[in-house]
């Protein structure tokens, strides 16, 4: 459950759920559960810090970051998703905020129940007999409740979230594989838990 503990956490702080290059401009456009990023690679660092000068000038949104020619802009999803001069929010940007809402919802979800069990099997190692009297089908639960929020988490964002031709990355297969982690790892426990 710490593993699942571990790759959950990493993959609600990660900011490439979804990626998308751009062929032609070879700028990388990722988001994850709270922020969207931008990334593109200039031909030097000089090039890369008046590209950085000019967007602070007009006003971009966001932090924006030079590392060597790199060029990293980093905005808040909410942020970008504001409603207009009009006082409208456009349908995708409600589905998205929809959709990153119920993903992270799950996730936090998940990593919570992960971080009792955890707790639980660490405590008694410290002296500490607070969590040992909590009755089995609590125990139960709450072991299969990391993979199944995480995983219905994960489902939610997928079907709220509206069509674009992105593609899955590194921060959903990190909350993927934390799901099922935290599934075998409770569907573990029971087998062993009944064979003894």
């Amino acid at each position: 459950m710490a593993l699942s503990l571990v790759l959950g956490m990493m993959a609600i702080f990660n900011n490439s759920w979804l990626s998308e290059t751009n062929e032609d401009s070879g700028e990388t456009t990722s988001s994850g559960l709270e922020n969207s990023m931008i990334v593109n690679t200039y031909k030097n660092n000089t090039e890369c810090e008046a590209t950085k000068d000019m967007m602070v000038g007009f006003g971009v949104p966001g932090e924006i970051s030079c590392d060597g020619k790199e060029l990293t802009v980093l905005m808040n999803i909410e942020e970008l998703c504001e409603p207009d001069e009009g006082g409208e929010v456009t349908d995708d940007c409600e589905d998205v905020i929809a959709a990153n809402s119920m993903g992270a919802t799950g996730m936090w979800a998940g990593t919570a129940c992960a971080l009792l069990i955890s707790v639980q099997f660490v405590l008694p190692k410290l002296g500490l007999r607070m969590l040992e009297d909590l009755p089995i089908i609590v125990q139960t639960i709450i072991s299969w409740s990391v993979g199944t929020l995480m995983l219905v988490g994960v489902i939610s964002w997928y079907v709220l979230l509206p069509e674009g031709d992105a593609n899955a990355s590194i921060g959903l297969y990190l909350a993927i594989i934390a799901s099922v982690v935290g599934l075998s790892g409770a569907a573990v426990g029971q087998f062993v838990a009944t064979e003894d």
